[in-house]
Formats: C-alpha cells, structure tokens, sequence
C-alpha cells in the first residue's frame, strides 16, 4: 500500500480488499473515556534494550543521521504542502483539547518546548475492542527526515 492509500485508509472510507465494497472509515471522533493510552505512571521500554547495534548507533548521533540536509528541508517545505488532520472535538474545543494535552503530560507522553519546528496533530481510530487508538499526523514533520535507514525493529528480544 503507498502512503497515500495508508492516509486514505486511515482517514475516509476505503475499498476492501476485494475491491468491490466500500468499508466505512476506521476514524472517530475522540472521547475521552475510550482513549487507549498508558496509566498515569507507568513507564516504557527503554528503546536502547530492543534495538540492534547499528540503531543505537543510528540514534547516538539522530541529528546527523536522521535529519535531512537544511536544503532538502527548505525544498520539501516549499514543493510538498500538507495540511494536517486533526480530530475535529479537539479542534473545535479548548477545554477539550486542553484537558487532552493534560493527560498526555501526566502519562510523560510529551513534553512543552518554547518553539517547534513542525506541527502534529492528533486524530483517533476505532481499534478491536472498541477502544480508541491515538494515532498522531506526523506528515508535515517527516519532510525533515531523511528516508528511514535500514535497522531491526524491537522483536521482543534484548541486545543487552
């Protein structure tokens, strides 16, 4: 699937695999008691313990290795426009989408800088057991990385 068709996927209705029906879209509209998101104090895997040697590396020295080049940057940012999707509760209210960041903040799922290079925003989709996934629109922030290099995702083994 291109990326395109993933965005599509994710964002409004899409065929099924057949082709012939049209499936309705997997995204809602947030409500905050069905977000799926960690307990307030639980803590993470380090991704240090679950990535292959080359990562660590990869990750040692990001800004080298991750970040595209400042010209590459400026073209993207002038030729590939994207205009993020945002669940449309927390777009249309304040003390909603307030009281989202706040709960992000208490589970150390982000952190406030003064300035950002890049927006995010985040929208929902429905997951199996009816919950909600948060899933954030990371397009417009992408431009300024180079393509993902080539490492061993986490296996559910350590390299420690």
């Amino acid at each position: 699937m291109s990326k395109l068709e993933a965005v599509h996927e994710l964002l409004q209705d899409s065929h099924s695999y057949t082709g012939n029906e049209v499936a309705p879209s997997t995204v809602r509209n947030y409500d905050r008691a069905s977000v799926s998101l960690p307990c307030i104090g639980a803590s993470s895997p380090q991704v240090m313990d679950h990535i292959d040697p080359a990562g660590r590396e990869i990750l040692m020295d990001s800004s080298r290795t991750m970040l595209a080049d400042k010209n590459v940057v400026a073209d993207r940012l002038d030729t590939e426009h994207v205009k993020p999707y945002m669940d449309e509760k927390l777009r249309n209210n304040k003390n909603v989408y307030i009281q989202f960041v706040v709960d992000l903040f208490e589970r150390n799922m982000l952190k406030f800088r003064a300035s950002g290079a890049s927006v995010i925003t985040p929208f929902f989709v429905i997951k199996k057991d009816g919950r909600l996934r948060l899933v954030l629109d990371c397009r417009a922030t992408n431009r300024l990385f180079r393509p993902c290099p080539d490492l061993a995702l986490a296996a559910g083994y350590s390299y420690a």
